[in-house]
């Protein structure tokens, strides 16, 4: 057994559990008392990737917690992370923003250049599963309804939930 591994696992368990203060993998704490809390499957979450490689990703849960994270182009490997609470109302509002995507797959252009970053967003409208995959090439070029649904609903939520620096 790598021991190497087990240490690694067990320091950035203990960065994303212990120092960060918030558990980014653990499901909400729920009080048997109360009703239960969304499971950790209706998070929200973006994807951008660039030739088929993630290149960052954020995720939102249902009581606030946020995760992003950036990632080296070529290994892979995380090259930033950072967690923030935010209100469970942001959640509301960013899944608000979502919902006239709800039902489109993917949106595309053409006269676009063709070696930009895809952009993948998962998220559940009325408890049904929605993933939206876009060309982010297609700002600017050729603007269709579609194109301005998907800016005007990043609009919102990078209104909600900006970039961490």
């Amino acid at each position: 057994m790598n021991i190497g591994l087990i240490l690694n696992v067990l320091v950035v368990g203990h960065f994303l559990t212990g120092c960060s203060g918030i558990a980014m993998d653990a499901a909400p704490a729920v009080d048997k008392n109360t009703q239960a809390q969304p499971s950790a499957n209706t998070k929200i979450s973006r994807d951008v990737t660039s030739w088929g490689r993630v290149v960052s990703h954020w995720e939102l849960y249902p009581d606030g917690r946020y995760l992003q994270q950036e990632f080296d182009f070529n290994d892979g490997k995380i090259v930033s992370e950072k967690t923030d609470l935010k209100s469970p109302k942001t959640y509301g509002q960013v899944q608000s923003a979502l919902q006239p995507l709800h039902g489109k797959e993917y949106i595309g252009c053409s006269g676009a250049p063709t070696d930009g970053p895809t952009s993948v967003y998962r998220w559940q409208t009325n408890g049904q599963p929605s993933k939206l995959s876009f060309y982010i090439g297609c700002y600017g070029v050729n603007p269709t309804p579609d194109i301005q649904l998907i800016h005007d609903a990043e609009e919102t939520v990078y209104g909600l939930i900006p970039w961490i620096d």
